[in-house]
């Protein structure tokens, strides 16, 4: 008889366990060591292993979701038994199955031989830069043009070395970080994620096998990167800081970096760039070899199928769309369902995003089925988002509603329509597909007098 899965939380004495048993032969940087153990207070990282799985539980984006990465995966009797006690675990939490960073044949995998359907989805904000390590040693060709000027401008203006990083500088990269955190963030006073990261790493440097370099002028840290192997022929860099006072730094000790890795590595893994805008061009201007999309699979149940239902009968957005929903953010808690005579007939979302409001919840995909409407189940969906939110200290609730009438009903509830612009820091269109008309009513849930922003930011929480 197969036992339940008994997770345990990582810490770095599984370090050389996981080592042993990970052969990733994919380019996937979520499975390497040195990520999966020094995130490990932000994601809720815990493990097992299971009929010669290694098991990987987390938090998805240190949320509320969980979700599971299975190393190998493989085409066997076993997967399917595997996916069954997973199933188990996560319907302990009261969620569905989640299963993340998946390459594609490992989907195939899956949906050949998993006894219930999944959804797929891969977001591109998580996808993987992958280049060839000759490319950014050499920097040869037109197409690298501009990093060749910025190094060779940064070697003519600056006197400078560059230096193997020793984990006995962790003090001298922390102060670079927050001087640049500080510039850049000046609102955040604790400690980051990612902070916490480095700092691990640097507790651990010879036990996670990091390989870092730093880049003075003078006696001045400047920058400082460290990563970690993937595989035997790829390298992963976790990690790059920089002070952007100097022109070209962060070309410099990229150039310099890659140049002092062992030459058994043919391709460096830069990992993604989280949809963020600056980062994405700095990346795709070092031309990467391919993209490395991580897939995550949903296995569907009654509730999902109910709610795509009343999606598509309710909206004109394609099936794709809804699945794409249902496969980044959807878990029982976020939903609120009417059912009639054992039909669900309405649904809606509270969806939790951070912005200059601070945590708020946006009301999201308020539906009736056309011959249940008028029937108060809008009223009383809404009227229970409301009195959550109160009950879990959040401050205020939005939306965007779709019409003038809506604005109306809404008004009755205590939202104000400030024509408040919002934008969605995702990659997924939250609002009308006219980022124009995505302009926001609020309701206040606590008493406040400081102005609105000129544009509200939501980044999930």
């Amino acid at each position: 008889m197969t036992s339940y899965p008994a997770f345990k939380k990582i810490t770095i004495d599984d370090a050389d366990f996981l080592r042993k048993y990970i052969n990733n032969q994919h380019f996937n940087c979520d499975w390497a060591i040195a990520n999966i153990i020094c995130w490990q207070d932000f994601y809720h990282v815990e493990w097992c292993f299971l009929l010669d799985h290694i098991i990987i539980r987390l938090h998805v984006n240190g949320g509320n979701a969980i979700g599971y990465m299975l190393h190998p995966v493989a085409d066997t009797p076993q997967l399917p038994l595997i996916i069954d006690l997973l199933s188990q675990d996560a319907a302990a939490f009261g969620q569905p199955l989640r299963l993340l960073s998946l390459a594609k044949d490992e989907c195939n995998m899956i949906n050949h031989c998993a006894r219930d359907p999944f959804f797929f989805d891969n977001d591109r904000d998580y996808e993987d830069y992958i280049y060839r390590s000759e490319n950014l040693k050499t920097l040869k060709g037109s197409q690298y043009a501009a990093k060749r000027n910025h190094v060779n401008h940064f070697s003519s203006h600056y006197s400078y070395s560059y230096k193997p990083l020793t984990a006995n500088q962790l003090d001298e990269c922390l102060r670079l970080e927050t001087a640049w955190r500080t510039k850049h963030f000046a609102h955040e006073t604790e400690m980051t994620a990612e902070q916490k990261a480095i700092q691990y790493a640097f507790q651990h440097f010879d036990e996670l096998k990091l390989i870092g370099g730093t880049l003075y002028v003078a006696d001045q840290l400047i920058a400082f990167t460290y990563g970690s192997e993937i595989n035997e022929q790829t390298f992963c860099v976790h990690i790059e800081k920089a002070n952007t006072e100097y022109e070209g730094v962060f070309s410099v000790i990229n150039y310099l970096f890659v140049n002092h890795l062992p030459e058994k590595y043919l391709y460096i893994n830069r990992e993604d760039d989280l949809g963020l805008e600056g980062l994405r061009k700095s990346k795709l201007s070092y031309h990467p070899y391919q993209m490395e999309p991580k897939y995550t699979a949903l296995k569907s149940d009654a509730m999902m199928h109910a709610i795509i239902n009343i999606w598509t009968q309710c909206f004109e957005d394609e099936s794709d769309y809804v699945a794409t929903f249902l496969v980044r953010y959807y878990i029982p808690e976020i939903a609120i369902l009417r059912k009639v005579n054992d039909l669900h007939a309405a649904m809606m979302f509270m969806i939790p995003f951070d912005s200059e409001l601070g945590r708020v919840f946006y009301i999201f995909g308020v539906a009736t089925l056309p011959d249940f409407r008028h029937q108060g189940l809008a009223t009383s969906m809404l009227n229970e988002a409301i009195l959550h939110c109160k009950e879990h200290n959040i401050n205020y609730l939005f939306l965007i509603p779709g019409n003038e009438s809506l604005k109306i009903f809404y008004a009755n509830f205590g939202f104000e329509d400030v024509n408040l612009p919002v934008e969605f820091m995702v990659d997924f269109d939250f609002g009308t597909g006219n980022p124009e008309k995505n302009k926001a009513m609020i309701l206040p849930l606590k008493d406040y007098s400081f102005p609105l922003p000129d544009t509200l930011h939501c980044k999930l929480f």
